[in-house]
């Protein structure tokens, strides 16, 4: 962190020049995070798809989100959150969630999905920030740690049942999946 002026935190579309820190913090934090390759990284920030917090002009976090579920365009899916230990707790994941929750509102979505391995401290974040637990997936990877899909709703009242059923599939790998009752 820099020692110059306090500036406030910003939240800003990441470029190239933030693709260093975006994937060093994501090997910083390998056991939490799925891991995407550099060159998926690259390729969602040519597309703007990750947002950055700064503190004093200095980055402290990152979410990557696409615009929509290809399956579902209602939902818009967060595929990463991390935020450095050292400036946790001080609203930046919330505020980089938020930006995601305003982008689909703003798109007209109905919800936002991220998903969380079961036993990290990020599902009580994600608790937290409204969104409900609605399934849970078996992965077919080396770790097989299963995933908790997390949903927040963005409407009031009734909406379409299809928000709140588990993804077909995930990611370019299908995955055996239960519902949050275990069905």
């Amino acid at each position: 962190m820099s020692t110059g002026t306090d500036a406030p935190t910003t939240i800003l579309t990441a470029t190239a020049a933030d693709i260093r820190y975006i994937d060093a913090l994501q090997k910083k934090h390998s056991l939490q995070l799925g891991f995407l390759p550099r060159p998926a990284i690259e390729w969602y920030a040519d597309a703007g798809c990750i947002r950055l917090a700064t503190d004093n002009a200095d980055p402290v976090g990152y979410v990557l989100s696409r615009p929509l579920l290809k399956w579902c365009p209602l939902i818009r899916p967060i595929i990463q959150a991390a935020v450095q230990m050292d400036a946790r707790n001080r609203e930046h994941g919330t505020n980089l969630v938020q930006s995601v929750v305003d982008a689909a509102q703003a798109a007209g979505q109905l919800a936002v999905q991220a998903s969380c391995v079961e036993g990290n401290d990020a599902n009580e974040f994600w608790r937290a920030l409204g969104f409900i637990a609605i399934g849970r997936r078996a992965p077919l990877n080396q770790r097989k740690r299963e995933i908790i899909v997390w949903r927040k709703i963005l409407t009031r009242g009734k909406f379409p049942a299809i928000l709140a059923e588990m993804p077909h599939r995930s990611g370019w790998k299908a995955a055996k999946q239960t519902r949050a009752d275990g069905r």
